[in-house]
């Protein structure tokens, strides 16, 4: 007599809840048409009154003029003795003519205008020459901490070169100035005039005037006068500042450079400076900025928007280990007739940078190689996130080349039209926003506010379609399952033989899968274990599921739309991720499937179990009847 038995097995699964996130966006804030009225109005009241000012300061030098010649022409020194003026007089009158109305201050001020014409008249006539007067004049010029004594100098004539408009002697084309040649005081933070009692002020060449300011220096100032700046006696200023680590600001305002051809290293390794401005250096003649700022490693802000480059032919190393400065704007800077450029921006380490080139620099600035200067791309990047744009790549930046052509390249708008146009993929998900990782500016005027910043695509987990064997779950931005097995079922009712091993086929239709949702995190490892469980008390004795699974896992890029197909949507996975090959499923849990190594890619992983048996070892022992099991998945969470 046959014996006959019936069988079937069913799978269960508890599922968890979804994640959020917070969505962030950039934001640029244009003033109202009434706030930019009232910064017009402010603009315009703040001009007024500076020309007021200006208006008031002339008339005051005018009237200090007019006391100083009536009182030299009162004066019977000679003209080579040093006088100085004292303005109280006019400060008194001043203060008793605005008591007065405003008819008779104009009459009075008339008044005294034409009695001092009537005085210079005099005293022309009287020396036979009309003399200009220059005692005292620059006094309210000079620095309040220059000291004289505090320098070694030499006071040395020279012969006017017309670089200054402080003429000579008319005859001899001589005169006298100033020539400083080391500093020996105590202030860290000087001031140089160029103009001291009437002589102008020059600074030393020697030795590349290295050994004009002392190591320690912080700030130098050299301040303007009505009638030129501070020159260089000689045509070299390299080296002035050399190796000044505390070297935080120097205002060239006030400096002459017309007569200097070199300023190479002049500030290098100057580690504490942080900005310069050369925009208005009139460095017509310069040929030498070779290792200008090599060193200088705090270097962010840089100003040559009218530094004039004609002559300039050795730019090497100029910017050589400035690993903060990432932004240059040559835009109104040509150096196409530069020779030498070799390493210009070279830093250790890889560190982005961006030229504003214009069409004056781009062509010997496009000859620069670049990746040999370690210099890259800025941000902002775009981080696909465990995707990748349409070039096969995972992470882009905004900017496409170091170098730009035009301004708009920065434009806020621009920035907005590549996030929406520029939309990576990713298996098994959908694209939801942009979050900004890292520097998030508050009130951005150009994409240059963003060079640090990270937009990183924020994705939702679908759930893809599966075979129809399997009974799948909620997509969830954590680990979980995405599908398994509905059941393991023979049909109708099968006969034992009377001995001897037997396997029974379980039916499919298009196959039998576990899938695992995993959201990429680098503190998890995990793994999923499955074993049967009889039911009823009633088991069959040395039996187990057999299958004929692969190791190889696979990734599910189906969209959740579109029907399954496996050759499709089925395609190879990391192999941060395994399975076990030919697993037998039995009353002792065993791993089927599990993560190698942390922070794999994030999508659902694929465990085809391939055909499946019920395997019985020894059939002869089976009673007949009915039995029933179930088999149960678990996804074991093992934090690191």
């Amino acid at each position: 007599m046959k014996k006959s038995i019936a069988l079937a097995c069913i799978t269960v699964l508890c599922c968890s809840s979804l994640s959020s996130y917070k969505v962030s966006a950039i934001s640029e804030e244009t003033p109202t048409e009434t706030e930019s009225s009232a910064i017009n109005k402010e603009v315009k009241e703040e001009a007024e009154q500076k020309t007021e000012e200006t208006n008031n300061t002339v008339s005051s030098t005018e009237d200090s003029s007019n006391v100083i010649k009536e009182s030299e022409a009162e004066d019977s020194s000679s003209d080579t003795e040093e006088t100085t003026t004292d303005s109280s007089d006019l400060a008194s009158q001043s203060s008793s003519e605005e008591n007065d109305s405003k008819k008779e201050t104009t009459s009075t001020t008339t008044e005294n205008t034409d009695q001092q014409e009537t005085k210079d008249e005099k005293k022309s006539d009287a020396t036979g020459k009309d003399e200009k007067q220059t005692k005292g004049r620059f006094d309210e010029f000079t620095p309040t901490n220059f000291v004289l004594s505090d320098w070694e100098y030499e006071y040395k004539t020279v012969i006017d070169d017309g670089s200054n408009p402080n003429p000579g002697d008319p005859t001899t084309g001589e005169k006298k100035v100033y020539i400083l040649k080391k500093y020996k005081g105590t202030n860290k933070n000087l001031e140089i005039p160029a103009l001291y009692e009437t002589h102008e002020v020059w600074l030393t060449d020697e030795n590349n005037g290295q050994n004009i300011f002392p190591m320690d220096i912080e700030s130098v100032k050299f301040v303007s006068q009505s009638w030129g700046s501070a020159g260089v006696f000689g045509f070299n200023t390299a080296q002035y500042f050399k190796d000044r680590t505390k070297l935080k600001s120097v205002d060239f305002e006030g400096f002459n450079f017309s007569r200097v051809t070199s300023i190479s290293q002049m500030f290098m390794n100057c580690t504490s400076l942080q900005s310069i401005d050369l925009s208005f250096a009139g460095t017509t003649y310069v040929e030498d900025m070779s290792s200008l700022f090599e060193g200088c490693t705090n270097l962010t802000d840089l100003n040559l928007e009218y530094i004039d480059t004609n002559s300039l032919k050795n730019m090497n190393r100029i910017f050589y280990g400035c690993d903060s400065l990432n932004w240059l704007d040559f835009s109104n800077v040509n150096i196409n007739n530069v020779t030498y450029t070799d390493l210009m921006f070279y830093t250790e380490q890889k560190t982005p940078l961006l030229i504003l080139t214009g069409d004056q620099s781009y062509t010997k600035l496009s000859k620069v190689d670049f990746d040999r200067n370690n210099r890259i791309v800025p941000g902002p990047w775009l981080d696909a996130n465990g995707g990748q744009f349409s070039n096969g790549a995972s992470i882009i930046s905004y900017f496409d080349n170091i170098l730009l052509k035009s301004r708009d390249e920065l434009k806020l708008d621009n920035l907005r039209k590549k996030l929406e146009t520029t939309i990576p993929t990713r298996a098994g998900s959908k694209f939801i926003t942009w979050d900004i990782v890292g520097f998030n500016p508050q009130n951005p005027v150009s994409i240059l506010d963003y060079t640090t910043t990270i937009f990183k695509a924020r994705w939702d987990l679908v759930s893809p379609n599966t075979s129809v064997d399997n009974t799948k779950f909620p997509a969830q931005n954590q680990l979980s399952f995405a599908y398994i097995p509905t059941s393991f079922s023979v049909k109708g009712t099968q006969v034992l033989p009377d001995s001897g091993a037997k396997d029974y086929l379980f039916n499919k239709q298009q196959g039998f899968n576990v899938g695992v949702y995993y959201n990429g995190s680098t503190t998890t490892k995990w793994k999923v274990q499955a074993n049967l469980d009889w039911k009823n008390n009633k088991r069959i004795p040395d039996s187990f599921i057999k299958t004929e699974s692969q190791s190889k896992i696979m990734m599910n890029v189906n969209n959740g739309s579109d029907p399954y197909n496996p050759s499709k949507d089925l395609v190879s996975g990391p192999a941060t991720v395994s399975g076990r090959k030919n697993v037998s499923i039995t009353e002792v849990p065993i791993d089927i499937m599990s993560n190698n190594s942390l922070g794999s890619q994030k999508g659902v992983y694929d465990l085809n179990l391939g055909n499946c048996y019920l395997h019985l070892n020894n059939a002869g022992i089976v009673a007949p009847g009915s039995y029933e099991a179930t088999v149960n998945w678990n996804l074991v969470v093992a934090p690191e």
